[in-house]
C-alpha cells in the first residue's frame, strides 16, 4: 500500500513544494519526503530525505486506507536551512561563456598559446589569511615534462604536458591541522589528465583518539572520460571504484586552469567558462573566468592584471590578481586571502608548527 500526499511552499521567492511518500513493504514501512524548488523552466532543485520503521513496532502501526500522509518535521527543519545559489541571469551568463570555452579549445588556441607560454618552475609561497590573520601558507610549482598514462615498463614515452605541484598548511586552535597536496598533470593536447590530491586533517588537542583522517584521490583522464579512485583512512576494504565522469567538451585540466590567466591574456574581455573536475565533490564543476584588465591591487599601491572567478553558482565570486607573466600574486574570496610572500617569512611564522604536526599525519 503507498500514499502520497504534497504541500506547495515558497523558498525565497521561488515556487516550492513538498511530497511524501508513505510506503508498506513486507512488515516494513517507508517514508521519503521530497522537497522540490523550481530554478527555472527546465530545472527543479530536489531535497529527498528517507526514513524506514518495521511496523511490527507499537509504535509505528502499519498503514491503511484512511491514513493521512504528514510532512516528516526533519524534512521541513531541513528545508529551512537550504540556501541556493542558482540564479537564471547567470545561468544564462554561464551558458554563453562555456560555448566560449568549448571554441577556445575547439579551434586549437588552447594548444597554441600553451606552446607559446613561458614557465618559471620557481616555487612560489603564498599566506593564507582568514579575517586578515595569517593561519597558513600555499605553495606552488610549475615545471614542464612529459608524463606516461600507461605502465612504465612498455617503453611508452608518455605524454608532453604541464606539472604543477601544491602544497597547503593550515594551522588552528590547540594543535589542530589540514594540509593537502595536489599533484596535477595535463597534456599539452587537452586530452589527457592525471591527478593525485592527498588531505590530512589532524583534530586538536584533547581529543580522545587523536589520528588524522587522511584521504587520497588518484585520478586518470583520458579524452571525455575521468577515472576517480577515492580510499580513507577510515576505510577496512577497499572502496569499489565510483562511475566514471563522462565529461563535457569544455573540459579543461586541473594543471592548465592554474595558468589560465596567462593564457587568456592581460586585457579585459568576455567571461569564459570551462569544466573542470571538482576535488572537494569528485565531480565535474563549472570554472568561470573573467579578465578586467590592470586594477588596483586590495593591498598598497600597486596595480596589476585581474580575474573575477568563480566555481559553479558561488555567491562568492574570488578575485585573482596576477603578475605579467600570469603568476598569481593574490587572491581573495569572502573572507579569505592568498597573498604572495617569501621562503623566510613561511618559515619563521610556520616552519616550527609544520614540523610537529608532520609526524603526527602519518600516525596510524
Amino acid at each position: 500500500m503507498q500514499r502520497v500526499s504534497g504541500r506547495g511552499a515558497v523558498h525565497h521567492g521561488a515556487p516550492a513544494a513538498f511530497i511524501v511518500v508513505d510506503s508498506t513493504v513486507g512488515v516494513g514501512r517507508v517514508k521519503t519526503g521530497y522537497f522540490c524548488v523550481q530554478l527555472d523552466d527546465q530545472q527543479v532543485w530536489v531535497l529527498s530525505y528517507a526514513k524506514a520503521r518495521n511496523t511490527l513496532r507499537d509504535d509505528e502501526p502499519a498503514l491503511h486506507d484512511a491514513q493521512t500522509v504528514a510532512i516528516p518535521p526533519e524534512l521541513e527543519r531541513m528545508a529551512q536551512s537550504v540556501r541556493i545559489f542558482y540564479d537564471p541571469g547567470l545561468a544564462a551568463e554561464l551558458r554563453e561563456a562555456l560555448k566560449r570555452g568549448r571554441d577556445f579549445i575547439a579551434r586549437y588556441t588552447l594548444q597554441e598559446r600553451i606552446r607559446e607560454l613561458e614557465i618559471d618552475d620557481r616555487v612560489r609561497y603564498y599566506l593564507i589569511e582568514v579575517d586578515h590573520q595569517p593561519v597558513g601558507y600555499f605553495t606552488r610549482r610549475f615545471w614542464r615534462g612529459r608524463q606516461s598514462l600507461d605502465d612504465p615498463r612498455f617503453g611508452s614515452p608518455g605524454k608532453e604536458g604541464l606539472r604543477v605541484y601544491e602544497e597547503s598548511w593550515r594551522f588552528g586552535e590547540r594543535g589542530a591541522v589540514q594540509y593537502a597536496s595536489y599533484d596535477l598533470f595535463s597534456s599539452i593536447d587537452g586530452d589527457s589528465d592525471l591527478l593525485e590530491i592527498t588531505t590530512a586533517d589532524l583534530p586538536p588537542e584533547g581529543v580522545e583518539h587523536r589520528r588524522p583522517f587522511i584521504t587520497s584521490d588518484k585520478c586518470v583522464r583520458a579524452d571525455d572520460v575521468l577515472f576517480s579512485s577515492y580510499t580513507t583512512s577510515r576505510d577496512l576494504v577497499m572502496p569499489d571504484p565510483r562511475p566514471p565522469l563522462r565529461l563535457d567538451r569544455a573540459f579543461l585540466g586541473l594543471a592548465w586552469v592554474r595558468v589560465l590567466p596567462a593564457l587568456l591574456g592581460k586585457q579585459a574581455a568576455p567571461l569564459y567558462a570551462f569544466s573542470i573536475y571538482d576535488t572537494a565533490s569528485r565531480t565535474a564543476l563549472t570554472y568561470s573566468i573573467e579578465p578586467l584588465g590592470r586594477q588596483k591591487l586590495p593591498r598598497g599601491d600597486g596595480v596589476g592584471p585581474a580575474y573575477r572567478v568563480r566555481e559553479g553558482f558561488s555567491d562568492s565570486p574570488g578575485l585573482l590578481f596576477t603578475d605579467e607573466y600570469g603568476h598569481m600574486v593574490w587572491y581573495e574570496a569572502g573572507n579569505v586571502a592568498l597573498r604572495e610572500t617569501s621562503a623566510a617569512e613561511v618559515e619563521r611564522l610556520f616552519g616550527a608548527k609544520r614540523e610537529a604536526a608532520r609526524p603526527l599525519l602519518t600516525k596510524k
